[in-house]
């Protein structure tokens, strides 16, 4: 089990500077557990460079501000 965020900084900075989208979820095995972890989720994302998340609505990816 990994027990933390996934991926950690270094390739989630990689990824960023690649311009690689970035996405945000739960791997929820509980329903406690839905959104657990999110405020750093954003947190590790913003200090990683995203300024916005990719969604999906109908399979279409579109990007949102980084809340």
């Amino acid at each position: 089990p990994v027990r933390g965020l996934y991926p950690e900084p270094p390739p989630l900075e990689e990824c960023g500077r690649g311009g690689v989208p970035v996405t945000l979820a739960s791997d929820a095995h509980e329903p406690a557990q839905v959104g657990e972890d999110f405020e750093l989720a954003l947190e590790l994302a913003r200090s990683a460079g995203y300024e916005r998340v990719a969604v999906f609505e109908a399979r279409r990816r579109h990007e949102e501000p980084l809340g």
